[in-house]
């Protein structure tokens, strides 16, 4: 676990850059026929819908992508680079 902390910089950088690139699929994929748009979705400023999103409920088949994106790996994350950090206190 302590490679969390000894790589913080790299886990930090891939995540910035995976999220980017997941951020920019999701806005271009809700200009596709037949997205259901979130209430504020549609403003017609492309940085404000960018960054509050258009879509309500971006799928992959039945897999929810904003679910698992607000949910699952970030608090699993946070938690394993808290443990990492500590793990790398106790070795000092």
């Amino acid at each position: 676990l302590s490679y969390c902390y000894t790589h913080y910089l790299e886990l930090a950088t891939a995540a910035n850059i995976i999220s980017m690139v997941l951020a920019i699929a999701l806005y271009t994929a809700s200009f596709r026929k037949g997205a259901k748009l979130a209430a504020g979705g549609d403003t017609g400023s492309p940085i404000y819908d960018f960054f509050i999103g258009r879509e309500l409920n971006p799928r992959l088949g039945s897999f929810d992508l904003k679910v698992f994106c607000e949910l699952r790996p970030g608090l699993i994350g946070w938690m394993l680079l808290n443990l990492g950090i500590l793990v790398a206190q106790y070795e000092r």
